[in-house]
């Protein structure tokens, strides 16, 4: 038989466990429900932070990415070109 213990508060911060029996008929379709539901819901929640935790972090890691690749190409060319005439330099 399926038993819990449950600890009930009573005034002051006294604490007294009772045993409740969830193994009866009418019980145990309410605790399986319980559990599962419980357990469901943990799932989902795990799942969706993982999978829009990913997404997002991705999102980010690809725009500074981006940002870098535009500050490396305009470095390139201020390095290269002529500031006012765009021809390239003859760096030796």
């Amino acid at each position: 038989m399926l038993t819990c213990v449950v600890l009930i508060s009573i005034g002051d911060g006294v604490v007294v466990p009772q045993i409740k029996d969830y193994a009866t008929a009418s019980n145990l379709g309410f605790f399986f429900m319980t559990v599962f539901g419980t357990l469901f819901n943990f799932i989902y929640i795990v799942l969706i932070n993982l999978v829009l935790q990913a997404i997002i972090s991705g999102l980010i890691i690809d725009a500074f990415s981006e940002l870098r690749d535009e500050n490396e190409a305009i470095e390139k060319d201020t390095a290269s070109k002529c500031f006012i005439c765009s021809i390239d330099r003859l760096v030796n």
